[in-house]
């Protein structure tokens, strides 16, 4: 064979390893058939605040946030004595507002872990309640 054959060959060759190493690279890490998981799969969903209305007998009835993420109860249109305290489990010891009185005063807190969380006014009870979904 001539010399042109061989450099024919040899280029064929490379060009094979050179796309099977492309290949490779593109792959996961995994032999297990499953995608590798990107960012946007693990970034939080939801918004990062949100706010309950306290009116006068009633709550914004639900709202969703991040993990992380904080909710704030705003007192400011309700002229009634009221509080906020949790009701499920997972929120009993986290949320525990005092009495606000008079139409004016805001109670924050953060949720660190996803769930859902029920709450309800300390005065009214069960007629008087909601929920913050943690995503």
């Amino acid at each position: 064979m001539g010399m042109h054959v061989w450099a024919v060959r040899l280029a064929g060759i490379t060009l094979l390893l050179a796309a099977g190493l492309v290949f490779v690279a593109c792959g996961d890490d995994a032999d297990d058939g499953t995608p590798t998981p990107t960012a946007a799969a693990t970034q939080p969903s939801g918004p990062a605040t949100a706010t309950v209305k306290v009116a006068d007998n009633s709550f914004t009835p639900s709202v969703t946030v991040r993990v992380g993420g904080k909710v704030t109860w705003d007192w400011s249109g309700s002229q009634n004595p009221h509080s906020v305290v949790g009701t499920s489990a997972n929120a009993k010891e986290l949320i525990k507002s005092g009495v606000f009185r008079g139409g004016n005063g805001t109670y924050e807190v953060t949720f660190a872990a996803p769930g859902t969380y029920d709450y309800q006014c300390g005065i009214h009870g069960a007629a008087m309640s909601g929920k913050v979904v943690v995503q």
